[in-house]
């Protein structure tokens, strides 16, 4: 499942992990995610008498609520490292000041 924002989601160990939009969430995170706004919308269409999935062009995703203040809490509570550690698994650019890594992770 493919996520459409950017979540915390706490792992099978109990860690906090920081899950970026457009990126692949983890098997183990299927079941722990639970706002919609992060996760892709089903959308059905009603064929041949049963429900199948809609064509992607026809889904849309929930609008997604303001996550942006509580995400960008949880990543001032990193260290710089710990910020770049996640930039760099993300394959996004590991420099500047710590606003500047908090701004790049948030997209």
């Amino acid at each position: 499942m493919r996520l459409l924002a950017n979540t915390f989601a706490t792992s099978p160990t109990g860690e906090k992990v920081f899950l970026a939009a457009g990126t692949e969430a983890p098997e183990w995170a299927h079941g722990v995610i639970t706002n919609p706004a992060v996760l892709p919308q089903t959308a059905t269409v009603e064929q041949d008498g049963g429900t199948v999935p809609a064509p992607e062009d026809e889904q849309k995703p929930a609008p997604a609520p303001d996550e942006d203040a509580e995400l960008r809490a949880a990543l001032e509570d990193k260290t710089v490292d710990q910020l770049r550690d996640l930039a760099s698994e993300q394959g996004l650019s590991t420099g500047g000041k710590k606003s500047e890594l908090i701004d790049r992770l948030l997209g």
